[in-house]
């Protein structure tokens, strides 16, 4: 995911953040989707619409929109080497 993070100009903290986020804010509520389940765009969506639910802020719903996009990217090039 590191590579991935580098690609998109994220960096791992930003990741880690977005990943301990994921856990604290969504994850306290329900379970959750397997990260293959939705596109990058999808997730983006998702976790906008639940934003305001789980009282997050436009930085926060960023940060977990970078993990899961990042997640999202990084299981497409296990699945597929030759995309790399």
């Amino acid at each position: 995911m590191t590579r991935v993070a580098s690609a998109d100009g994220v960096s791992v903290e930003a990741l880690e953040t977005g990943r301990r986020l994921l856990a604290m804010r969504c994850a306290g509520c329900h379970s959750l989707e397997p990260v293959a389940n939705y596109t990058p765009r999808e997730w983006k969506d998702n976790v906008r619409d639940m934003a305001d639910r789980s009282g997050l802020n436009p930085e926060e719903e960023q940060q977990i929109v970078e993990y899961l996009s990042a997640a999202r990217k990084s299981l497409d090039l296990e699945l597929d080497p030759s995309s790399r």
